[in-house]
Parts: C-alpha cells; sequence; structure tokens
C-alpha cells in the first residue's frame, strides 16, 4: 500500500507501507518448538522508479515501523521491458540485489543461546545480501492485470538457512 508522491515520464516516488511476512509460531513445525514467536510486522519507506526507454531502475528502502525486529532493507533492481504484441502484453524480467540489517536477519532467522538444540545450533544474523531476479508479465487487454510476479527472494533464504542447518547437523 503507498501514496504516489511524484510520477513524471521517467519514473515516480512512492511512500509505501508493505507488510514483514518472515514470521514465525513455534506451534507451526516441530522443528520451531522452544522458540520464541516471531511476529509480524510493517515495514514503511521509499520506492522509487526511473525509466529509461525500456530499461528501468527500481531503488526501495524500508524500515521496521512496529519495532519487531528494528530493521532496514535497501532493494535495488535492473529490468528491461519486452512488449508482446501479439499477445497485448509486456513482460520485464530484472535482477537485484537486496540488503538487510543484522537487526532484521537476526529477529527472522536468529537462533538464541536458550532456543539452541543438538539439531539446531545458535545463529547470531548478521547483516545479509541476496541476489534476486523477477519476472513480471501485464496483460493489457482494459486494464493493467498483473499475472504473475516470482521473488525467490524469501524462500530461498529459508532453504539456504535448513541446508546450512541440516549440513551442521551432519
Amino acid at each position: 500500500m503507498g501514496y504516489r508522491a511524484v510520477e513524471g515520464n521517467s519514473g515516480h516516488f512512492d511512500w509505501v507501507i508493505t507488510p514483514c511476512l518472515s514470521h514465525f509460531d513455534p506451534k507451526d513445525n516441530h522443528y520451531f518448538q522452544g522458540m520464541e514467536k516471531r511476529n509480524l510486522s510493517l515495514d514503511g519507506g521509499i520506492n522509487t522508479q526511473l525509466r529509461q526507454g525500456m530499461m528501468e531502475f527500481n531503488l526501495a528502502v524500508a524500515t521496521d515501523l512496529l519495532d519487531k525486529s528494528n530493521g532496514e532493507e535497501i532493494s535495488i533492481s535492473l529490468g528491461n521491458t519486452y512488449i508482446l504484441a501479439n499477445w497485448m502484453s509486456t513482460l520485464t524480467p530484472s535482477l537485484g540485489i537486496k540488503w538487510q540489517s543484522a537487526d532484521l536477519v537476526n529477529y527472522y532467522y536468529g537462533i538464541k543461546p536458550n532456543e539452541a538444540r543438538a539439531n539446531r545450533p545458535i545463529y547470531i544474523g548478521k547483516s545479509s545480501l541476496n541476489y534476486y531476479a523477477t519476472v513480471q508479465p501485464i496483460c493489457l487487454p482494459n486494464v493493467l492485470l498483473y499475472l504473475l510476479c516470482l521473488s525467490m527472494n524469501t524462500w530461498a533464504k529459508r532453504f539456504l538457512l535448513a541446508l546450512y542447518l541440516r549440513r551442521k547437523k551432519l
């Protein structure tokens, strides 16, 4: 959810509020038993997009508004839009980098000493730099309709954390 503060021919600047969905409840899975609940939060910040021809540059900066993690994140991406005239659609693949502060990483992914177990070692989160790819198709018959937006960032982090913890167990 946001407010478009500035819009021009070559881009826009928005104030945004988005949910931070990297939460869990120890009741969700037996692996989380003995861990403190990680709560949902709201992130607030800015999102800006600059366009030059078919290329687009995106910058997003957000901070935790509800003081759950007290974390911040910054995303930068570069994409190129392709017009699919026969299908009255556009396709915008992009590549990006997302930095997340140590506070954010430690709150959602860290394992405190009192939460550690034989198969779940202590993990003190540090700031992270993650790479991601998205594909944004848009169908343009009458109204802009978002069909798909793939972002592997959250799922990839969870998968890599699970692999790391399993490897430590061995």
